[in-house]
């Protein structure tokens, strides 16, 4: 009887170890055809390489579906909005060089490089300039009122275009 449980206990965790190795991690897809890369959430190492026109990307997500919806502002203009969950790519159109220059002046009073806010939630925000990256939306930690208005202020400007 012993040797019956025994085995079946290691039948079990045999089994529950494939299982769970099979889970793995979930990377972007990547089209080497097409030149396409789906982009990753702001918390994983796996972020794509920044292109040199790129101002800044901003945005929001997690909670319950771990879905980010995030804007990728080029000094040209170009507006990209990119839902991670299901993976959606919009071209939004174009900002004023008014705009551009707008934005990357108050970009650059946040001076984001002496920034040191990290403090996700279940639903975060960031912004990204280059490789600096800043997040919040613990309630406990609430980020520099700059911060909050730059956030603020340039996504509502690309939600009324």
């Amino acid at each position: 009887m012993q040797k019956t449980i025994l085995l079946l206990t290691i039948a079990l965790m045999i089994i529950s170890a494939g299982f769970f190795a099979c889970k793995g991690s979930k990377s972007p897809q990547n089209n080497t055809a097409t030149g396409t890369v789906k982009p990753t959430t702001p918390s994983t190492p796996n972020t794509p390489p920044i292109a040199a026109d790129l101002v800044v990307t901003l945005g929001s997500g997690g909670g319950v579906t771990g879905g980010y919806v995030q804007y990728e502002i080029y000094s040209d203009g170009k507006v990209n909005k990119i839902q991670t969950k299901p993976y959606k790519l919009t071209e939004m159109g174009n900002l004023t060089p008014k705009q551009i220059a707008k934005i990357q002046s108050e970009l650059d009073a946040l001076n984001m490089a002496e920034l040191n806010i990290n403090h996700p939630s279940s639903l975060t925000y960031f912004i990204r300039q280059h490789k600096k990256e800043i997040r919040w939306g613990n309630p406990n930690h609430t980020p520099p009122q700059n911060v909050l208005l730059f956030y603020d202020n340039t996504t509502n400007m690309l939600n009324t275009q």
